[in-house]
């Protein structure tokens, strides 16, 4: 119904409704709710929703009277007061209800839609004065613009037992430094199965970044203030000097817990008891920065089945552990920070089925740490897409086979990763919004096993990949459009790139199919053509002659060959180099070796500060150059191991190479740096590279072994 200003329900007869049971009011447009309101309306409502009042400026304290079998109020964007809003509650003091429930009840949203915010609103014992004697089972009180509360009141009740749900989110209090009211009201709520306490902002989590009081704002060229100092300079050193700047612990290795704390001088153990029947614990989206290393979490919580900790803004986690069995099947860590640190200290959830981690930086902790999900053996559904994750180890399930439904889309894969082989109960694979050109012949039959093992059920989600067309993934192209695995989208749409660029879905594709890949047996029948060549030579021309002369035949058809392919990859590349380097050896690359290239060789080069214009992804932005350029050079010194996107770099190179796209990697060594401190992707090509070593700026050699490498003829 609607509920405008002086509403009058007398004489409509709607007391005579003795079996109505819920009333809800949408689009209220109501001023003030008087203690004659609902004088008229039936006595036996147990359900009474208020919804988007936006014009209540004021309460009467007995609006609620009439309604003396009430077992449910819910208030749902509200321009009364919080106050208003509790103060209504009187005429059910000391009874029980079902639900009370108030959200976004708040007078600052009174004003225009589009800078509204919500009141400050402190909680104080007499506010709540009601609903402290009131039996209720689930209480939600969310984004009402609470930002604290004072003793006895939020968090003090007579009858704590009642509670089964409780949900605090979306406002900005703090609870943890009520630490000596919360403990005893999570013992005494024996029956609470649910508590919500998420969207919760309380500070910021990093250091504030200050401009030099004396510098003026348009002197500043490099658009960052790293450089600059803090007006509070006291206080910026004393962070500095915080023992919680745990460098040392993120750099280790994948350790054990206790390998972690050896260094450790002190553990506090923590100790939790939940509250025994609480099912549901969501503290997602929590702000509030905490620094917990060093301590151990007992957790006592034999019933806790969900657990969602998602976006919770904590540098350090502590080490968890649990009193007794656990009983977890749903965890989500999204957007959590997973350290390496964190993921050991994590006990074996072995009866955790759903996990989600997207945003936790998997791509970089799978480097340090393979096995680092073997704390959850009986995962069925994980999702770890949204991590940078650009490879997978083979052995990063070994511990997983249980999976039935993995996502690892919006990541930066080339292809479907080795260890997805390894899942024997897969089902679902989600790859989407990744940089797959192709699926190989191995994964394909894998894919086909599978979808034949659970009676063509397998779903595979393909959406948003750089698919390619192209005579080397003919047979994935014709795969795709008769397999009977349930794709994501029609197989004909699907979009794949031509060698020329054009992007066409299949279906166009397989329609001009002969015209496409006319070419594409070309080698095969040219390879026939010079073996009936030469069998012909080899029976008509004299043995002896064939015998004296057979090194310069086969070094004419050699020279031919190189020639006509030494044209065209030149048409097809943009750059004659592509140069990697760290920041060590800046200075020397910008003003002696790409002055000797471009200005004395007359040579190409492509820098990515210089070069890669902004707007587009950079490793998309990276990879396209690379893979237009005839070589690539690596300038490797102490400073490139910490280049962001020098791994990258180098296994876009080795794909090119293998790819027969790329002449030549060489690498250059400066300073002292020795061999074993080279990344180890560059030691895994080391057959592949020609290697330069680099004594100083006018190192006569190294100009002449760089001009032999960059300027020899090759096939």
């Amino acid at each position: 119904m609607d509920l405008i200003h002086n509403s009058d329900f007398y004489k409509l007869g709607l007391p005579n409704l003795i079996n109505l049971q819920k009333l809800v009011f949408d689009q209220c447009n109501v001023n003030v709710l008087k203690n004659l309101t609902f004088t008229h309306l039936p006595s036996n409502i147990k359900e009474l929703h208020l919804r988007n009042c936006n014009h209540i400026k004021n309460v009467q304290t007995g609006v609620l009277v009439p309604f003396k079998n009430l077992r449910t109020l819910s208030i749902h964007k509200s321009t009364m007061s919080l106050l208003d809003a509790l103060s209504i509650l009187n005429p059910y003091e000391n009874k029980t209800m079902e639900t009370i429930e108030f959200i976004q009840v708040n007078s600052g949203y009174r004003g225009p839609t589009e800078v509204a915010a919500p009141d400050a609103v402190i909680i104080t014992s007499e506010m709540m004065r009601y609903l402290q004697k009131i039996c209720v089972s689930n209480l939600i009180l969310s984004e009402c613009g609470i930002v604290d509360f004072k003793p006895k009141s939020l968090l003090y009740y007579e009858r704590p037992e009642c509670f089964k749900k409780i949900v605090f989110s979306g406002n900005r209090f703090p609870m943890m430094n009520k630490f000596m009211e919360l403990l005893p009201l999570a013992h005494k709520s024996v029956n609470l199965t649910l508590f919500d306490y998420s969207y919760n902002p309380l500070s910021f989590s990093d250091e504030i970044e200050y401009l030099h009081y004396e510098k003026d704002v348009t002197d500043i060229k490099t658009g960052m203030f790293f450089d600059q100092y803090s007006v509070y300079d006291e206080e910026r050193n004393e962070l500095e000097k915080s023992p919680y700047a745990f460098t040392k612990y993120i750099e280790r290795k994948c350790y054990s817990a206790t390998q972690e704390y050896e260094d450790k001088k002190e553990i506090v153990q923590l100790r939790l008891k939940l509250p025994e029947n609480l099912h549901t614990l969501r503290l997602s989206h929590f702000l509030r920065k905490l620094e917990l290393l060093g301590n151990i979490l007992i957790l006592t919580a034999p019933n806790l089945q969900y657990l969602d900790i998602s976006y919770f803004n904590a540098n350090w986690f502590p080490i968890i552990q649990f009193n007794g069995s656990n009983n977890l099947r749903f965890i989500n860590f999204s957007g959590t920070t997973l350290s390496t640190f964190f993921l050991s200290s994590m006990p074996e959830l072995v009866n955790t089925t759903n996990v989600q981690m997207k945003y936790t930086r998997l791509g970089h902790t799978f480097q340090r740490c393979p096995t680092a999900l073997e704390f959850i053996p009986s995962v069925e559904v994980l999702d770890i897409s949204n991590n940078n994750i650009w490879f997978l180890p083979e052995n990063v399930f070994v511990n997983n086979s249980e999976i039935q439904n993995l996502s690892i889309s919006y990541n930066l894969l080339y292809d479907i990763p080795k260890a997805v082989l390894s899942l024997p109960n897969l089902q679902l694979l989600d790859i989407r919004h990744n940089f797959i050109q192709s699926i190989n012949e191995t994964v394909r039959k894998w894919l086909e096993q599978q979808n034949l093992k659970y009676g063509d059920t397998f779903k595979l989600f393909l959406k948003g990949n750089r698919l390619r067309c192209m005579c080397d993934t003919l047979e994935f192209v014709k795969w795709i459009t008769k397999t009977n695995i349930s794709l994501d989208e029609p197989k004909g749409d699907y979009l794949c790139t031509l060698k020329d660029g054009t992007v066409m879905t299949i279906s166009e594709v397989m329609q001009k199919y002969h015209e496409l890949f006319i070419d594409c047996n070309s080698g095969h029948w040219l390879r026939i053509g010079i073996a009936l060549l030469v069998s012909f030579v080899v029976l008509t021309i004299p043995v002896a002659l064939v015998v004296n002369f057979r090194w310069q035949l086969a070094y004419w058809i050699y020279i031919r060959f190189r020639l006509v392919i030494e044209e065209r990859m030149k048409l097809k590349t943009k750059y004659d180099i592509y140069i990697s380097y760290g920041d060590q050896s800046l200075h020397w690359t910008i003003n002696t070796l790409i002055h000797k290239l471009e200005n004395s060789w007359k040579m190409i080069t492509c820098l990515d500060d210089r070069d890669i214009l902004g707007g587009d992804i950079c490793s998309d932005a990276i990879a396209e150059s690379i893979s237009n350029s005839r070589n690539v050079i690596f300038v490797i010194d102490h400073s490139f191991q910490d280049r962001i996107w020098g791994k990258f770099e180098i296994q876009r190179a080795k794909y090119e190479k293998y790819a027969g796209n790329l002449q030549h990697i060489i690498i250059i060594k400066k300073q002292n740096i020795t061999v074993q401190d080279f990344p180890s992707e560059l030691r895994q090509i080391w057959d592949d590279v020609v290697f330069i070593e680099w004594w100083d700026n006018d190192d006569s050699v190294g100009w002449d072994r760089l001009r032999i490498a960059l300027f020899q003829k090759v096939l």
